[in-house]
């Protein structure tokens, strides 16, 4: 039988990611749930998720710091964002600074790009040994072995 993926969802906003997690689970995926950038390390360091399923703005650790903590004992997790704050893109900025590429889809996103976007990045060339981050969505993804990014659009 094959190992379900384990998605981590993370949103200070209770009912968002709570629904977030029905929603995958009922598409098959394993959830885990916290409300915190603190909370998501330290679940994380104990559920080892396969995906990181952020809000960015959640308080003392953000979603952005909480990722680069968790990539840095889990650098096969892969990530993506949603945030419907307007300061998201400078805190991407800063990520993208210090070698990190992330994508970020503004709340509220349909269930149905939501699971699609996911299925695409899980999909992704899984052999790549390289941190799982990537960028905004259009057409179609590629693998991109060459940045830190493990799906590239083109």
């Amino acid at each position: 039988m094959r190992q379900r993926t384990k998605i981590l969802v993370v949103d200070d906003e209770r009912a968002v990611a709570s629904t977030l997690s029905i929603i995958l689970e009922h598409e098959g995926y394993e959830t885990a749930t916290t409300y915190s950038g603190e909370e998501a390390v330290g679940t994380a360091s104990t559920f080892q998720p396969d995906f990181l399923l952020s809000d960015i703005e959640m308080g003392a650790l953000n979603g952005i710091d909480a990722a680069i903590e968790i990539l840095a004992f889990l650098p096969q997790c892969k990530v993506l964002f949603i945030s419907g704050h307007p300061a998201w893109r400078e805190l991407q900025a800063q990520a993208k600074a210090q070698g990190f590429d992330f994508e970020v889809l503004n709340k509220p996103v349909p269930p149905s790009e939501l699971l699609q976007r996911i299925s695409q990045v899980i999909s992704c060339d899984t052999a790549d040994p390289e941190p799982r981050t990537v960028r905004k969505p259009p057409a179609r993804a590629r693998c991109n072995k060459q940045t830190k990014a493990s799906c590239r659009t083109s």
